[in-house]
């Protein structure tokens, strides 16, 4: 077959002793009887058994045996299983820190209102405690307006000023 489509004899016998029996060689085989036919050339004269069989007519490896993926595609594959294996790995963390700072602002956001709650209170002890024994007429009724005002919207919750 060589010598047909060169015109001078194959020189690589041992290599061929090789590469006959694995898939790849087979698919390029395939690939230039189809190329010539293409062509208007026909590989009638080559016998069928060397391009995909041994010099015996016997098969090393089965015909129907898939062609195994290259190395190129392989490292490939893992590559994306990696990046994606990384991908997850940093959402996780990514979520379980947003869950952390989520438990942090939601405890200073108590404490907040801790804090609002004891001032507020320090400023109706103030209110309520205030000494009342020196002032005068008008401004010890506006006091006892505050207190009453104060004892109301802790009782209703302050709905009686809000609905004026």
């Amino acid at each position: 077959m060589f010598m047909q489509f060169e015109g001078k004899a194959f020189s690589f016998d041992h290599c061929w002793e090789e590469l006959r029996i694995h898939d790849k060689w087979k698919d390029t085989v395939k690939g230039l009887a189809s190329k010539t036919k293409k062509k208007g050339k026909t590989i009638a004269n080559a016998p069928s058994n060397v391009n995909q069989e041994g010099e015996t007519g016997e098969s090393s490896t089965p015909a129907s045996t898939p062609r195994p993926t290259g190395v190129k595609k392989e490292k490939e594959k893992e590559a994306i299983k990696r990046n994606w294996e990384q991908s997850m790995k940093n959402e996780a963390e990514f979520l379980a820190e947003t869950k952390k700072k989520t438990k942090y602002l939601e405890e200073l956001m108590l404490i907040e209102k801790e804090k609002r709650k004891e001032v507020r209170r320090k400023l109706d002890y103030e209110i309520i405690y205030k000494d009342t024994s020196d002032m005068d007429d008008i401004t010890l009724q506006f006091h006892t307006m505050e207190k009453k005002k104060n004892i109301l919207e802790k009782n209703d919750g302050g709905k009686r000023n809000r609905r004026r």
